[in-house]
């Protein structure tokens, strides 16, 4: 496996100002629903240390030609910040500090009265946050249209809306939009991202149940080999060679197999009702684990047996798998997966569906990577 990387700076129009094929060093990082970063350190003495300007595009581009891997853009983002810095023997660094484009949502706020339609909203989760989104990033974010100052991006736009992710609601006048967007997404479920989508071109996303694809085992066919999704699996094992140093945990430090749920009414008129997990309850003489939930705000008996059973849902067992990725010819980061994606991992006879919430890369001077890969738990 011979890795190549590029990384191409280009202006406020897109235009390709310098690329750069040596550096000293190359860091980057990518999380699910969070903002990334990188930073690119070069020879100070560069006489091209004058192109970083504000807003320039940072792209980082990856390749692989050995096993079929074309250049494609790995990371992308706008240079912030820059530092120039001498040692003690007079050499020089110079280093370009750059954020992803999902930063541009931070630079907005919800900048709308509070009580009318642009801070009041109630739907599901996708349409609501890409309300949100157009009407304080794109060409509606005006003040002609009711915005308090003009907030449109140039070249930024938002996807069409497919309806997906549960039910939100609130009032968000003055808030940070990227806050708004983020708590909208932890209730609902969606993913979201502002990806590049052309020359000086921005596009804000939402994703279902994942930010990249589905290549676990889940519905995977004898026949055709494919998942449920239409995707080759990607499993990580032992036997396969690509699962270093698994770590198994079974957690029950928090569990709560019955949760008593406090709803309206004084005394002994309040309306109490309790939920249980049968199952966890009976495996231990003494494992039966209360606590207690107020629901003050639902009044009829099936919302109280929701909020139980979320509560039952979320302090149940856990049974956690925790490994190193080892990067196989066979099965490579950035080809077979990569990070947003969910996979299987396999150790001691079971089966565990894990979410690849992030990536932690560095770049040396010779094009050796070291890729971290951070799991989460589907």
């Amino acid at each position: 496996m011979t890795v190549n990387y590029q990384v191409r700076l280009k202006d406020h129009n897109g235009t390709v100002a310098a690329i750069f094929v040596d550096w000293k060093v190359l860091t980057f990082n990518h999380e699910v629903n969070t903002v990334s970063t990188a930073n690119l350190s070069i020879n100070g003495e560069d006489d091209r240390i004058s192109l970083f300007l504000p807003d320039y595009q940072i792209e980082v581009w990856r390749a692989d030609k050995d096993i079929g891997l074309d250049w494609y853009i790995e990371w992308e983002g706008l240079c912030r910040t820059t530092t120039l810095k001498y040692d003690d023997d007079g050499q020089a660094t110079f280093t370009a500090y750059a954020s992803s484009y999902l930063s541009l949502l931070k630079r907005r706020h919800i900048m709308y009265y509070a009580g009318t339609t642009f801070t009041s909203k109630s739907g599901i989760g996708e349409t609501v946050m890409k309300s949100f989104v157009i009407q304080n990033c794109t060409s509606i974010a005006s003040t002609g249209l009711g915005r308090i100052g003009n907030g449109e991006f140039p070249g930024f736009s938002v996807e069409p809306d497919y309806h997906r992710g549960t039910t939100w609601e609130g009032e968000r006048s003055f808030k940070n939009l990227l806050t708004v967007v983020d708590d909208i997404a932890l209730k609902t479920g969606i993913y979201y991202d502002v990806i590049g989508y052309g020359d000086a071109l921005f596009q804000f996303m939402a994703y279902d149940e994942q930010r990249g694809e589905n290549r676990t085992t889940d519905g995977v066919s004898a026949i055709t080999g494919l998942n449920s999704y239409g995707n080759v699996p990607v499993v990580f094992s032992q036997e396969f060679g690509n699962m270093g140093n698994p770590l198994l945990t079974k957690d029950r430090g928090n569990e709560i197999n019955r949760v008593f749920v406090l709803g309206q009414g004084q005394g002994t008129d309040r309306q109490v009702i309790f939920r249980s997990n049968n199952d966890a309850i009976v495996e231990s003489p003494w494992n039966l684990i209360e606590s207690t939930k107020s629901a003050t705000s639902q009044s009829t008996v099936s919302a109280l047996n929701d909020v139980g059973d979320a509560v039952l849902e979320e302090n149940q067992p856990q049974k956690k798998l925790d490994f190193d990725m080892l990067q196989l010819k066979s099965l490579y980061y950035g080809k077979d997966y990569t990070w947003g994606d969910r996979i299987t991992a396999s150790f001691s006879g079971e089966n565990f569906n894990k979410l690849i919430v992030g990536a932690n890369i560095t770049v040396s001077a010779r094009d050796m990577e070291n890729i971290n890969i951070k799991f989460g738990d589907v």
